[in-house]
């Protein structure tokens, strides 16, 4: 089942960029995920313009 999902998920990836990139001709689009994964890599590919950013464990949760 957990295989069936994950071809879902490649197959609608890249139906997500093509619809990213259009909406990306008339505002800025801004995506957030904690991690890089494949999916995130597979859209990355057609942006323009991509900036990543990182915080130390420690910044985030500051003692």
């Amino acid at each position: 089942m957990i295989l069936y999902y994950t071809k879902i998920a490649q197959e609608m990836t890249g139906y997500i960029a093509k619809a990213l990139k259009q909406a990306s001709h008339e505002a800025t689009v801004l995506l957030y995920s904690p991690g890089i994964d494949p999916f995130i890599e597979e859209i990355a590919k057609s942006a323009e313009t991509i900036c990543f950013t990182s915080r130390k464990a420690h910044e985030l949760h500051p003692d």
